[in-house]
């Protein structure tokens, strides 16, 4: 293959001020009957280090959480336990949480709550919407991008995400802070597995001076972390087999019975529009099924923790020689060093073969490499323009918690994309 278009981008970010990553928990604990503030009263968080005590008003705060769905338990001696469960924590959020304990001078059985998010959020100074890790794991779709595209103000149209109307490539693209935005073509760099989401937080309205290089929007991705246990899950993907099948038609039926109508004297007939059209014709199929396989694994022991993703995708294409094919290997591991130190890295590779589009990333999951095919050129299999592509982001991390309120990040991240077309 000669290289017509070589892409080579490298990009190394060293900050302390980034994207949002992580939520916060904030509350008053009363005691019940007269409403006064039980000072002192111990909040923690469930499986993880994180919690906080009451000060002299019964108020406290909980920082630097990751997104997710948490116990909380409120205890105090003299009192009986309470513990909320279903807390929802999101990026860039203040999750408020009250409390009631019941005095109780013998111990007896603790109280449960349900939390529930509130419908409305009337601190947010911006559009944002939230999509949870498992719901892009359970919904019948193939991508991130079969999610996203529902959400009120985000469209897709030829294969790319448009937001509030924005043109494509106006989205800024984070994952645990770090950019995965190709700077030459400014598309998605990378798609993220969904198996290694934890949330994905799309902001459409107006955002805070965190967020540079983007117009339309920005969607931030935070990547999961390995809970306890090891946990694994493996899936396979197939369409039917795909005998040949032609269809004469186009977006407004077979071409053959349809009555032509036009108002422009530049179509003077319906011949003419059909010569025009003729990418509407759908070419019949040979060849194997398309094919989708992913597999994850979890691995968590105390302070250690490692998350890892496989997804493989075969489309053998409507002819010879427009195949589509990507496989994606991501990980992300974390290490709690103490109580207040914990580092982490994560890692992304793509490996891309397939027809050539300006707008290819891989993500072509749930379509066919047939959609780009033009039907003047059936007959020249052998010219049908080829991309090969590497791309690879890698990162480091180290969050300080320097006091109760107070914590720095700092991060070091690289981005090389490698792209030959030909």
């Amino acid at each position: 293959m000669r290289a017509l278009k070589p892409v080579l981008a490298v990009l190394c970010v060293f900050s302390l001020a980034f994207a949002g990553q992580t939520g916060k928990i904030a509350g008053r604990v009363t005691e019940a009957g007269t409403g006064n503030p039980l000072i002192g009263t111990n909040v923690i968080v469930d499986g993880t280090s994180f919690g906080a005590a009451t000060d002299e008003n019964g108020e406290y705060f909980i920082i630097n959480l990751p997104p997710g769905v948490y116990s909380v338990k409120f205890s105090m001696i003299g009192y009986a336990e309470y513990t909320a469960t279903d807390v929802s924590v999101s990026i860039d959020v203040t999750t408020p949480l009250e409390a009631s304990l019941e005095s109780q001078a013998i111990a007896g059985e603790s109280v449960t709550v349900v939390s529930a998010r509130p419908p409305i959020e009337n601190t947010l100074t911006s559009t944002k919407q939230y999509v949870s890790g498992s719901l892009t794991t359970e919904l019948p779709v193939a991508t991130v991008k079969d999610v996203v595209k529902t959400l009120p103000g985000v469209i897709e149209h030829d294969g790319m995400l448009h937001l509030r109307g924005g043109r494509a490539g106006e989205e800024m693209y984070l994952v645990d802070g770090a950019s995965l935005v190709n700077p030459i073509m400014g598309n998605n760099a990378i798609p993220v597995n969904p198996a290694m989401i934890e949330e994905l937080q799309v902001i459409t309205g107006s955002f805070n001076a965190e967020y540079g290089q983007a117009m339309s929007g920005i969607f931030n991705t935070v990547l999961k972390e390995a809970p306890d246990g090891v946990h694994a899950n493996v899936s396979f993907r197939t369409s039917a087999d795909q005998d040949y099948i032609k269809s004469e038609g186009g977006k407004n039926g077979d071409f053959k019975d349809a009555d032509f109508y036009s108002e422009s004297l530049e179509v003077a007939d319906g011949e003419t529009y059909r010569a025009a059209n003729s990418s509407e014709h759908t070419l019949g199929t040979f060849g194997d099924p398309m094919s989708i396989m992913d597999a994850d694994v979890s691995v968590g022991s105390g302070a250690f923790g490692l998350v890892a993703s496989m997804r493989s995708y075969n489309d053998p294409g409507r002819l010879p020689g427009i195949s589509d094919e990507f496989s994606s290997y991501q990980g992300k591991l974390t290490y709690q060093v103490g109580g207040n130190l914990k580092l982490g890295t994560e890692f992304l590779y793509l490996d891309q073969k397939g027809m050539y589009d300006p707008r290819f990333d891989g993500n072509r999951v749930g379509e066919t490499a047939g959609e780009l095919l033009v039907t003047d050129w059936k007959y020249a299999l052998g010219q049908y323009p080829r991309t090969e592509a590497q791309t690879i982001q890698f990162g480091l991390s180290a969050n300080y918690v320097l006091s109760a309120n107070t914590n720095v990040t700092l991060r070091m991240d690289y981005l090389s994309k490698t792209q030959e077309d030909g």
